[in-house]
């Protein structure tokens, strides 16, 4: 009897064993309720445009990401994805949260049953990416103070702009440096991603709706180049604005151009082609830098120059020594750089401003940009 009953026994931890072994595998094939939970970005300020972009279940799954990501998980469960909708996250993921320092530039989706898992691939390891993030975020929250004083999103967006440009030099071609708002703000060397991601880092701090924006760069030469910059709501209006085209340190120097400071379509459109997301419509210019300085003319003449006198007043008198204009078309733009340039009118407009400072003046130096019917004088 006692033979008996320990064989029954026995048969009964068997088939335990069996259930036990078994259960995790049962429960693979069971999907995973997910629900719309509060948002962890809910009071950060940040538009996160492409996030809106996403349907429910991605939507979730960047949520759930979001929530785990700084504690390098091997993985993530989310719910099910399809490919196109899981890219779609994962663009989302990147172009969203430019504070997000520690994913590749790819990660997978796998499945075990009914189940779906982000599975991401690092740049560094916790720990450096930790420091990396905390050094950004000290960098940011010191451009934030020096801008503390000023009340309007225009001076706000366009005193990041500048601080950028005066900072930050353009990468060489490297594949693993320069694409993050880190490279920007703390090392100071990046390309277009860096730079575009360091002014989104800044705009979201502050409130100012804006997104990142991909095309493509035709160089005067005709050269052909993927490019990143912004899109940025001021006074409820969208602008473009390309830090990178706006960075003028090709010779060492420190010379900040806004030929590409909050303009419209019809302007960018002349030299950035394939531009996503497309659906935009960008036409004000009550907020485009010459127009809010007083700098863009619709004719060249005495008025223009009187104008253009008045402004490099102020600019040698501030230290500056800086005067950008810009012209309405390409007939007006290139009566007014054959004059100022060919004719040697800007000594002109020097000495009136200031004859005694104007007469130090040993060169000018210059920069036309044609595609956006732009001047910029250096003295």
């Amino acid at each position: 009897m006692k033979k008996r009953t320990f064989a029954a026994l026995l048969v009964l931890a068997v088939c335990a064993g069996i259930v036990f072994a078994n259960f995790d595998t049962l429960r693979q094939m069971i999907p995973t309720p997910f629900f719309m939970t509060d948002m962890v970005y809910a009071d950060d300020g940040a538009e996160r445009y492409y996030y809106h972009q996403l349907p429910e279940d991605a939507q979730i799954a960047y949520t759930r990401i979001l929530n785990e990501i700084a504690e390098h998980p091997e993985e993530i469960e989310i719910p099910p994805l399809d490919d196109e909708t899981f890219h779609a996250l994962f663009l989302a993921l990147s172009y969203d949260n430019p504070a997000l320092l520690c994913l590749e530039n790819e990660s997978e989706l796998i499945t075990r049953g009914a189940k779906a898992y982000f599975r991401p691939q690092y740049r560094t390891d916790a720990d450096t990416c930790r420091a990396q993030t905390q050094a950004l975020e000290a960098a940011a929250q010191e451009v934030l103070r020096q801008a503390s004083g000023l009340s309007t999103a225009y001076e706000k967006e366009l005193f990041f702009h500048d601080y950028i440009c005066k900072t930050v030099s353009y990468a060489e071609a490297d594949e693993s440096l320069g694409y993050s708002a880190y490279d920007a703000l703390v090392t100071g060397e990046a390309v277009c991603e860096g730079y575009s991601r360091a002014l989104q880092l800044l705009l979201d701090s502050e409130g100012i709706p804006n997104l990142l924006v991909t095309g493509v760069g035709v160089e005067e030469d005709g050269t052909r180049e993927g490019h990143m910059w912004n899109l940025v709501s001021v006074d409820g209006e969208y602008y473009h604005v390309d830090l990178t085209w706006d960075d003028l340190d090709e010779d060492g120097g420190q010379h900040v151009s806004h030929a590409y400071f909050n303009v419209t379509d019809e302007t960018i459109r002349a030299n950035h082609e394939d531009i996503s997301p497309a659906h935009f419509s960008c036409t004000a210019t009550k907020d485009n830098y010459f127009v809010r300085s007083g700098l863009y003319f619709t004719t060249y003449d005495s008025a223009c120059t009187i104008a253009m006198t008045r402004a490099a007043a102020e600019a040698i008198r501030s230290g500056r020594c800086m005067l950008e204009v810009r012209f309405a078309d390409a007939g007006t733009f290139s009566a007014a750089a054959d004059d100022l340039v060919d004719e040697h009118a800007i000594y002109d407009v020097l000495d009136a401003a200031d004859r005694q400072y104007a007469q130090t003046v040993d060169e000018v130096l210059y920069i036309r940009g044609d595609a956006t019917c732009t001047l910029q004088f250096a003295f």
